[in-house]
């Protein structure tokens, strides 16, 4: 088993780590006591209910979230969706604090961060190219491991295959002693 690894993260980084403790629950929680919760809900007929500044209220029934849960391919995509979700946010919560950005910017982990960021936003994958279309060598980023060069343009999964959920917390630990 490997060694536990204590984390102290930024404020920065809080929101994205809530999000992402509430998107691993909320999946992990029906495969781990689905019986318990399915008759700690029984009395309830929706999930939730949604405010809606368009049409009013939604309610979700309970069954859309244990159906999401009970399929592998929809917990995946729920995943890394998710995992997309909180590089942006989390890059974008770095880049809002302009002194601690400029501290921190051109280092690794921070390079790193930006990469997963942009891969979610061209389909889960890396993507170097710039806007004229034109291949951009980012160099070789070496975090934890992992490497992220020019080779892997268009080729790789990023989430969850290249970069776990897991993960996060580790990169938000590494870049916040940065910020120290």
């Amino acid at each position: 088993m490997d060694k536990i690894r204590p984390i102290d993260i930024n404020k920065i980084f809080r929101e994205p780590i809530d999000v992402l403790i509430i998107l691993l629950g909320g999946i992990q929680a029906p495969l781990l006591c689905f019986d318990v919760l399915i008759s700690r809900l029984e009395e309830f007929h929706f999930m939730t209910d949604l405010d809606s500044s368009v049409r009013g209220q939604l309610h979700i029934p309970k069954k859309y979230w244990f159906d999401i849960t009970e399929n592998s391919e929809r917990r995946r995509s729920v995943i890394i969706n998710g995992c997309q979700s909180i590089a942006n946010l989390a890059f974008e919560k770095l880049k809002l604090q302009p002194k601690l950005y400029d501290q921190c910017k051109k280092t690794t982990e921070v390079r790193f961060l930006g990469h997963l960021r942009n891969a979610g936003a061209h389909g889960n994958k890396f993507w170097f190219k710039n806007p004229s279309g034109n291949l951009i060598d980012p160099g070789v980023i070496v975090w934890s491991g992992k490497t992220i060069d020019v080779s892997l343009h268009e080729k790789q999964n990023v989430f969850p295959d290249f970069f776990s959920p897991g993960d996060f917390f580790h990169l938000f630990d590494d870049i916040s002693k940065r910020l120290q």
